[in-house]
């Protein structure tokens, strides 16, 4: 799978943070999966780094994959998506993969700016929440749906969401 350039296709792993966690842990599988197919893949974690939100790393760099760090402290923070932006126009990536909620909300966003097709991939079933994580759902299902490709990680979850959001 390459470009039209020739080059090997990019791909970056955009996730709320390298916490542990099921969706973190896929990143390493997926660093193996994309160079055996020929793919360059680069992780992205818009967290900031500290000990909460950094326990894959060691994880992720053992599978060999490149890390960044955006550092978003905010989902409205007025800097999160051109921080977003301007670490997708860095990467020179091909495609946004995002993961979770927070990742697919920022990267989709950054993703229409910088003209680079974004997947976006969630990885629960939707259930009883407070308000803001409502919100942060919603959201994250409405630009999802707007991206260039959503995945859900079940059937289950997909008729959940379907039944919740329509």
């Amino acid at each position: 799978m390459a470009p039209v350039d020739g080059r090997r296709m990019r791909v970056l792993l955009s996730i709320d943070s390298f916490s542990f966690g099921g969706a973190e842990g896929l990143l390493a599988t997926l660093a193996a999966a994309g160079r055996a197919a020929g793919l360059e893949v680069v992780a992205a974690s818009l967290a900031p780094r500290t000990p909460e939100r950094t326990g894959m790393e060691p994880v992720l760099v053992d599978a060999g994959m490149p890390l960044v760090t955006v550092g978003v402290t905010r989902l409205t923070d007025p800097r999160a998506v051109p921080r977003v932006a301007r670490v997708i126009r860095r990467s020179g990536c091909d495609i946004v993969h995002a993961h979770l909620g927070y990742s697919t909300i920022l990267a989709t966003a950054a993703g229409r700016l910088t003209g680079v097709p974004v997947v976006s991939t969630l990885h629960h079933i939707p259930g009883p929440a407070g308000p803001r994580a409502q919100v942060k759902e919603w959201l994250s299902v409405q630009l999802a749906s707007r991206s260039d490709g959503f995945v859900l990680v079940s059937d289950a979850a997909l008729h959940a969401f379907a039944d919740r959001y329509r």
